[in-house]
């Protein structure tokens, strides 16, 4: 439930109890054990070596995982497709979620497509025949070879560590900009991991005693989903959902919280008048800031957009305010991609005076509606699912042969139980704690002819995005701001 909305610190968690046996299959009877030891973060160290070589990635999977039409063999350009897929992936999944949202009693719907997005790679990675391309449509990756997005993947996450190390010997960016992404693939431990997953995902697999401890496992996953998350995020699996037929469970968890580039000043801070609606309106704090600012207009969706970076200005939050008589769901049932691309591309600088309410905002979804409505259907169904990718094959019979009937029969039945995604973001004066027409914005010879104040006091679209690559690390529509 969403209850409360300020702005410089977010907070994600995507968790994927990605599966449970829905037909029963000789799991090994096991002797009590004590609670599984919590795994480090994956994240806490500078990384080590690169991402491994594309030959590497090419021995772990056959000819059924590589997509049809292939790109150059370029790690530039898989990295720029897994990208463009992570940028439809996040409006699409925006759009699915609002399609389920309550709007006439919510206060607004936050989620982190960079969380949901990496926790489905994860399963794509694992994924066979036709689960294993509904989630290649929906992520966006038809054109790459399974080996390339692997390799992709993991330069993606490369990049955000070392960006996270270079911060960190830097007491200056460090007191200003704190962030973690760390992905985990939690096993039963009476299952053997694909040696490819382990191979690639070596720092992010650990075996759990689901059969015989599953009280252990489950408060061992939320005390590393808590610490990561800096303690925002508690008892994310709730009691009883983890059982002796959990066989895996994927968490991804992010940790973002940044002061501004130019701060508020919370002495201006005052009480004013935000239109819920029409005919609704309510009393809350509002920022002030006058600065020089980036902004824009888009005539296709009828927005206004203001950019506010953050401290070492890797990253930024941008504002996309609707026309009063447009709405921000109309917004988002138009918005695109390269409407995104556009409006950064064409964004001009100038002294704006901002008017802001605080937020703080904190909203636990499931996913698996949404995802379905979106083409991931047969990860959810028993009948159909295939996830023989995470296991290893067994041996063959003594005469050499059936092996990959054997695999196949004892991977049957495990499907994605459910798909939990939790999100906190606080924004106030100092930052955020916590991501057929294509002319979208129009350019002109000259600046918009735009007001000096931005006053965001209706119903507005926000994302935080990481300013290189564009990756949205959280987005979120805001329809009822308070404290």
């Amino acid at each position: 439930m969403l209850t409360s909305f300020t702005i410089p610190v977010k907070y994600i968690i995507l968790l994927i109890i990605l599966c449970k046996v829905c037909k029963s299959y000789n799991l090994p009877q096991q002797s009590p054990k004590s609670a599984p030891k919590l795994p480090s973060s994956s994240g806490s160290s500078p990384p080590t070596s690169k991402p491994s070589s594309i030959g590497s990635y090419e021995k772990c999977y056959d000819d059924d995982d590589v997509a049809n039409g292939h790109l150059s063999d370029s790690p530039s350009e898989y990295s720029r497709t897994l990208i463009s897929g992570l940028h439809k992936f996040s409006i699409d999944i925006l759009r699915s979620l609002h399609n389920f949202e309550s709007k006439d009693s919510s206060p607004g719907l936050i989620l982190s497509p960079f969380s949901i997005w990496s926790a489905l790679l994860v399963s794509y990675m694992g994924a066979r025949h036709e689960t294993d391309r509904e989630l290649r449509s929906v992520l966006g990756l038809n054109n790459v070879p399974k080996h390339a997005v692997g390799m992709a993947y993991q330069g993606l996450r490369f990049w955000y560590q070392l960006k996270r190390n270079v911060s960190l010997v830097t007491k200056e960016t460090s007191k200003k900009q704190a962030y973690s992404i760390a992905n985990k693939i939690f096993i039963n431990d009476a299952l053997t991991l694909n040696d490819c997953i382990k191979q690639h995902f070596a720092t992010e697999a650990e075996s759990m005693d689901f059969t015989s401890n599953p009280g252990g496992a489950l408060k061992a996953i939320n005390s590393w989903i808590e610490e990561e998350t800096h303690g925002k995020i508690k008892d994310l699996i709730p009691p009883g959902s983890v059982t002796q037929w959990t066989t895996i469970i994927i968490a991804n968890a992010i940790y973002f919280h940044a002061k501004w580039y130019n701060q508020f000043d919370a002495s201006k801070t005052e009480i004013g008048t935000f239109h819920v609606t029409p005919v609704e309106s309510i009393q809350i704090p509002f920022m002030k800031l006058t600065a020089n600012l980036m902004y824009g207009v888009s005539e296709a969706l009828r927005c206004t957009v203001l950019e506010l970076p953050y401290a070492n200005q890797d990253f930024s939050m941008l504002i996309l305010l609707p026309d009063a008589s447009k709405g921000v769901d109309s917004l988002v049932r138009q918005l695109k991609p390269s409407h995104l691309e556009d409006v950064v591309a064409n964004m001009f600088d100038d002294e704006i005076s901002v008017v802001l309410p605080k937020f703080k905002a904190e909203q636990e979804l499931e996913l698996s509606g949404p995802l379905y409505s979106m083409g991931i259907m047969k990860l959810f169904d028993p009948r159909f699912a295939d996830l023989s990718g995470f296991f290893q094959p067994a041996s063959a019979n003594k005469n050499g042969k059936n092996k990959n009937t054997t695999h196949e029969l004892q991977t049957k039945g495990i499907t994605v139980n459910s798909v939990v995604h939790k999100v906190y973001v606080s924004v106030n004066e100092e930052g955020t704690e916590a991501a057929a027409s294509t002319a979208i914005l129009i350019a002109r010879s000259g600046r918009p002819a735009f007001p000096t104040r931005f006053v965001v006091n209706r119903p507005f679209l926000f994302l935080i995005r990481d300013t290189a690559t564009n990756v949205i690390l959280f987005i979120g529509i805001v329809r009822r701001p308070y404290e």
